[in-house]
């Protein structure tokens, strides 16, 4: 069972990872397997952020989701085709990208913000 093991690990450390500021943001996005369409990815994420709500109000907490955004769209410019055809999980924060976690089948894509990582994704894809 070294899947099971690596799956625990991976859900321990997500669980553990907190922003009291609200600004931690989650992004759960598939990969296109067309290496053309991968050019799209960029916009695609730039998309799903744009429409996570945000917990917490304020020019501090706003400034804060801006950096993890940005964190998000370089890590998905520079990693497009590592995770070419893959469903992929970010957590990042102000301070950069956390976790970068493959998942083993396709869910929906889903940006949100919060305290703690939105895991309801990442246990779906865990459990199929």
């Amino acid at each position: 069972m070294p899947g099971h093991q690596a799956r625990q690990l991976v859900l321990n450390r997500l669980r553990t990872l907190r922003e009291p500021a609200g600004a931690l943001l989650s992004v759960v996005i598939s990969v296109p397997r067309d290496p053309a369409a991968l050019r799209e990815l960029p916009a695609r994420l730039d998309h799903l952020v744009t429409g996570a709500q945000p917990v917490r109000p304020g020019a501090a907490a706003r400034r804060a989701r801006r950096r993890a955004a940005s964190h998000v769209a370089q890590a998905g410019k520079a990693r497009a085709r590592d995770w070419f055809g893959r469903t992929m999980a970010l957590v990042a924060t102000a301070d950069g990208i956390l976790e970068e976690v493959r998942l083993p089948c396709l869910v929906p894509d889903r940006a949100t913000f919060g305290r703690r990582p939105y895991l309801r994704l990442v246990l779906r894809s865990f459990q199929q």
